[in-house]
Formats: structure tokens, C-alpha cells, sequence
């Protein structure tokens, strides 16, 4: 069974990478959740297969609880960005929330991401 998150009611399909080529292919779920955090547990607990960004399941794989289908065809990572308004002199707060985030959004992303053997391994 297909585990889904509801995408404000976009249809459902899960995007794969073959060589250079993006696919996108509709899926029927019978299972949809609203977080990923549930996407990530049902599969825990035997109700199927989900698609979740690496780093949300990444505690689950290393603890045994899940493994990676199809991670040939796995997209590359996405970057992340913090955007904010430019001024002349940056609030407190705002520099603040920065000195806070960006070493843990760091860390947080560039644990093991890429879990796909060497090619021609």
C-alpha cells in the first residue's frame, strides 16, 4: 500500500530521477496523511510505502526501522535558503534566529544523505 501526504489536494505522484530524465508518476494511495511525520511512521508500523525526504526518516534508517526502495532512482538534494528582507541594519531578533539556525539547519542537512552504492561498485 502507498502512503501519501495530502498536498493541499494536489494529486498525488511521486517524482523519481532516471539518468537526466525528472519522472513523475501518479500514484493511488489508500493511505494519505498531513504530516511527514505520519508518512514517515505508518511504514514503522507495516502499513505501506512512503516517499519522504532523506532527512525526515533518516533516524528511522539508521535505527533499523525503515529502508530505501528504489534509491537508484532517488532526486538529487534540494537546496535550502533562509530569505529576508535586506536593510540597512538588520534587527536583533533577525540576527539572532540566524546565529541560531544556520549551524543546526548545517548539521541537520549534511548528515548522510546520498545512501546509493558507488557506480560501477
Amino acid at each position: 500500500m502507498r502512503i501519501t501526504i495530502d498536498d493541499f489536494g494536489v494529486p498525488a505522484s511521486w517524482k523519481f530521477k532516471r539518468e537526466n530524465l525528472a519522472l513523475a508518476e501518479p500514484i493511488r494511495s489508500r493511505l494519505t496523511v498531513n504530516t511527514s511525520e505520519a508518512a514517515v511512521q505508518a511504514p514503522i508500523t507495516g502499513a505501506g510505502i512512503a516517499q519522504v525526504m532523506s532527512y525526515k526518516m533518516e533516524a528511522a534508517r539508521q535505527e533499523g526501522f525503515l529502508v530505501i526502495l528504489l534509491d537508484e532512482f532517488e532526486q538529487d538534494p534540494l537546496p535550502v535558503h533562509i530569505v529576508y528582507s535586506g536593510r540597512e541594519s538588520m534587527p536583533l531578533k533577525l540576527r539572532a534566529f540566524l546565529h541560531w539556525a544556520t549551524p543546526r539547519l548545517r548539521a541537520k542537512l549534511a548528515g548522510p544523505v546520498d545512501h546509493r552504492e558507488p557506480r560501477g561498485a
